[in-house]
């Protein structure tokens, strides 16, 4: 089976967890990683850590013994954390910064996959709805109506004319929809800036990207990188294309604050934030403290979008299909008002 970024990094977290709580009870790393060699039960790990152990024991440095087979798919930042680890002998610090960030990003992604769930099978109800209504529903009652030939109100005529039109293009629609939710629901943060566009949730994607830049940041200043180095490597990513000019503004004497307004959609305490931070010789706690700060607030405003979307959709949902059947069956129910056409 091919190995997806997402599937390693979730297999990352489990042997960062596992490094670290050996770490914590003295043994070297080495020790601690024939350890884990012989307890895991994953193969692809298994595979992973021998072929570590062995160039370890070759002389190659730690972090390029461990980045050169299956956890070379991960994103730089975390070779950059391993790799300045090991140069100041802070392993059980930065395992243990990487765990925590990375168990709160996993988490917090749930949150919102879950938050996306009710509304996905609220509108997967309204597309089985209107699939029985045009594909079964619709031309049983146009025949029962050619056959009784009554003259048709001008809605259950539109309707009626509409209904094979809409067929035609259900399935795609319903595919496309398909294949966008669940692109969403996989990576949530990567197609999070799409709603930027609307401006009503605007507010929401702002808060995005400023939870999505300070986990990141945090963790590379966490352990021990400093600013204009994070924002080098994180300009190599390829999810942070526009840092890439972030990053030539700030070379260019740019302030970092007023570089990364003009690049990226972020609430106005962020640029406040750094401006300060940086003044102060105190990024990495600006960092964590806009982690935490921008997880409440998205937190705080997807609960209330989700209670105010949950009965919306399904008054919108039932308004729809109810209008739909009760002007196909409109004749029906005033059958008497209606005179066949001879």
């Amino acid at each position: 089976m091919k190995n997806t970024s997402k599937s390693i990094e979730k297999k990352f977290l489990h042997f960062t967890s596992e490094i670290h709580l050996l770490l914590q009870n003295s043994f070297d790393f080495l020790t601690a990683l024939k350890i884990f060699h012989k307890s895991t039960k994953d193969s692809q790990l298994k595979s992973a850590t021998e072929s570590a152990i062995n160039k370890i024991q070759n002389g190659k440095s730690i972090t390029e013994a461990l980045f050169s087979n299956e956890f070379s798919i991960l994103p730089i930042f975390y070779r950059t954390v391993f790799s300045t680890a090991e140069k100041s002998g802070t392993f059980n610090i930065a395992l243990k910064n990487l765990e925590l960030y990375m168990k709160k990003r996993a988490d917090f992604e749930n949150h919102i996959k879950r938050i996306l769930v009710y509304p996905l099978m609220t509108i997967s109800f309204a597309f089985l709805a209107l699939f029985i209504i045009l594909f079964y529903f619709m031309p049983s009652l146009n025949y029962i109506y050619h056959e009784l030939k009554i003259n048709l109100p001008l809605p259950t005529k539109f309707m009626l004319l509409l209904a094979p039109k809409i067929s035609i293009l259900l399935f795609p629609l319903v595919f496309a929809f398909f294949i966008l939710a669940i692109s969403f629901i996989k990576s949530p943060f990567k197609k999070i800036s799409l709603l930027g566009k609307i401006k009503s949730l605007s507010p929401i994607v702002e808060w995005f990207n400023c939870y999505y830049l300070s986990f990141h940041f945090s963790l590379l200043t966490g352990a021990g990188i400093d600013f204009m180095q994070a924002i080098e490597i994180l300009a190599k990513e390829k999810n942070f294309e526009k840092i890439e000019n972030v990053l030539s503004d700030i070379k260019s004497g740019i302030a970092p604050s007023e570089s990364f307004s003009k690049y990226i959609s972020l609430p106005p305490i962020f640029y406040e934030s750094i401006r300060i931070g940086i003044e102060r010789g105190e990024i990495n706690t600006t960092f964590k403290y806009l982690l935490q700060n921008s997880q409440n607030k998205l937190e705080n405003t997807t609960a209330f979008f989700q209670a105010f979307l949950e009965p919306l959709l399904i008054i919108s949902t039932a308004l729809f299909v109810g209008i739909i059947i009760f002007f196909c069956l409109y004749p029906i129910l005033t059958l008497s008002d209606f005179s066949p056409i001879y």
